[in-house]
């Protein structure tokens, strides 16, 4: 493979992005996609490189599937532009990545790259301009690796000596315990997201004593300076919610004034969270120890021994994969990662708006302290600690309130289940719903998708869990629980899937609402070699559920 080919691939992604764009709907769904994979945007976000943007451009085109299509645009694009023929093999044979570099390489020679996240060598053309030393960290894209020597993606970032980086990446992913690999937005927000909303805070944080002037301004202005901001800003800071303080000052504004009322609320907001993220700090400065307190260390921290062992392997030309093998078994559980590391790591999630937004809508639609205000938070929770959180209201995907409403419905008392899907499902629109109206937000799409694929399933699959549950025998063990799949359907019965077991569950008792592809989360006894029974309590989900359940 020459070196060419890497310019070639350059010109082609910009082809299929010009391409996916010209439809409206996709140029909509880009940016949608973009604000997703930087975490967000707006006046105060720090612009992400060149790179950056040409790393989201390729998980659009080449993995993340669209609304509109039904499938990744690049594929799309690839069939239907002709000229873009000669480029296929290579765009579709691609993996993202964080790779370790194993031998030094100058542009132009075959590089070999492990992949630290199945240990799969890629050997690779180094590109013009970027010599590749052994122990160097390789993140971004590997182009036409399935049968040659491959392309490295024009976007990837590079980390020199990246041996510590390397492993605190596999005790991240050793701490996440998925199942599969991790998406290109998963590593984008592992490795770079930190950095750069840290900076974006930074910049976005107005001090608090400019927003208080900025309060004063508006009142005096309106002529009802006899409000003290100060004494305003000290109720909010005390305050368990900020509804209390600000909505009797906005009813007295409302009444005695003709001031902006939505400047006023935007402002009460932003004093709210600025008090918010001081006491915060305080908190945190409390609780840490002081520099007298601090004992010198006796023997260096686990992410220190996972670099010098990685360090020592590489020197000594170890087996990589039984080298990275020791690294895991070095991580344990995670339970003895030193502070430092997780320090590195990022600390706590980043919030964006969803958390404020929420709390706005409480008060203003005086929701606070109920069912609503119960619900939302378990929404945020979710949100925080999901493999890539979405802490922004219009990131938030079908999947991620799918999570929730099946969440509740596994929870609930058997008998109980359809009442409390429903319940959260009229919190979550009624909040969506306030959001479209008074932030002018496009929340259509991930409520219709949950309503069509889960919510409006409810009532059917709870009439079918009760009709297949039996109440426990007096003294009989069954065995676990376990995923099953439903078959055919027909009025005396159904065809239960159990990996290669095909089992006919003779009933008319729940057939008229069981549907080809459902879950059946039960036991399945076998009582003749094509027959069986569901024993004991049964659930029933639809099929959309099945990735909710981590299997």
């Amino acid at each position: 493979m020459s070196l060419p080919e890497s310019g070639a691939l350059h010109l082609a992604l910009q082809r299929l992005v010009a391409e996916a764009t010209r439809d409206p709907r996709l140029a909509s769904e880009f940016q949608r996609a973009r604000r997703e994979f930087f975490g967000g945007d707006g006046e105060d976000a720090v612009e992400p490189g060149p790179a950056a943007e040409t790393r989201c451009v390729e998980w659009y085109l080449l993995e993340r599937e669209s609304e509109v299509l039904g499938e990744e645009p690049g594929r799309r694009m690839l069939r239907e532009v002709a000229e873009l023929d000669a480029a296929q093999a290579l765009l579709m044979e691609s993996v993202a990545g964080v790779f370790a570099v194993e031998n030094t390489g100058t542009p132009g020679e075959v590089v070999r790259l492990r992949d630290l996240q199945d240990s799969v060598v890629h050997e690779v053309v180094a590109p013009l301009g970027l010599a590749l030393s052994s122990g160097d960290l390789v993140v971004g894209r590997l182009y036409g690796t399935a049968t040659r020597a491959g392309v490295v993606s024009p976007a990837v970032a590079v980390q020199n000596d990246g041996r510590a980086l390397g492993a605190a990446f596999l005790a991240d992913v050793h701490q996440l315990q998925l199942d599969r690999r991790l998406t290109q937005v998963e590593i984008e927000h592992l490795l770079f997201l930190p950095a750069r909303r840290a900076e974006a805070a930074e910049r976005a944080l107005p001090p608090l004593e400019h927003v208080e002037a900025q309060l004063q301004g508006l009142l005096v202005s309106a002529g009802h300076a006899d409000h003290d901001v100060a004494e305003i800003s000290e109720a909010l800071r005390q305050a368990a919610s900020p509804g209390t303080v600000i909505g009797p000052i906005l009813d007295e504004l409302a009444f005695e004034t003709d001031v902006d009322l939505d400047a006023a609320r935007r402002l009460l907001i932003d004093l709210w969270n600025a008090q918010r993220r001081i006491s915060a700090g305080e908190a945190a400065a409390a609780s840490r120890p002081r520099a007298a307190d601090v004992a010198t260390p006796s023997a260096p921290g686990l992410g220190q021994r996972l670099a010098s062992r990685i360090e020592e392997g590489l020197e000594r030309a170890e087996d990589l994969e039984e080298l990275f093998a020791e690294v895991e078994a070095m991580i344990g559980d995670g339970a003895g990662i030193d502070d430092d590391a997780e320090a590195a790591a990022g600390g706590d999630v980043w919030e964006g708006d969803l958390a404020p937004l929420i709390q706005e809508y409480l008060w203003e639609e005086q929701r606070s302290g109920g069912d609503a205000e119960r619900v939302l938070h378990e929404l945020v929770r979710q949100q925080r600690e999901a493999p890539v959180p979405r802490m922004n209201l219009e990131d938030v995907q079908a999947e991620d309130l799918l999570r929730l409403f099946v969440g509740a419905y596994l929870a609930a008392e058997p008998r109980a289940r359809a009442q409390r899907v429903q319940s959260y499902w009229a919190i979550v629109e009624h909040f969506f719903r306030w959001a479209e109206r008074t932030q002018e937000f496009e929340l259509g799409a991930p409520l219709e998708a949950c309503r069509d694929g889960f919510v409006a399933e409810v009532e059917r699959i709870h009439r079918a869990s009760l009709a297949l549950s039996t109440p426990p025998s007096a003294g009989a063990e069954l065995p676990p629980p376990a995923l099953l799949r439903v078959g055919e359907v027909d009025r005396d019965g159904f065809e239960v899937l159990r990996g290669g077991d095909r089992v006919w569950v003779e009933t008319a008792a729940a057939p008229a609402d069981l549907r080809q592809g459902d879950l059946l989360l039960g036991t399945l006894q076998r009582e003749s070699e094509v027959g069986g029974a569901l024993r004991g309590l049964v659930l029933v989900l639809p099929a959309s559920a099945e990735p909710m359940l981590g299997e």
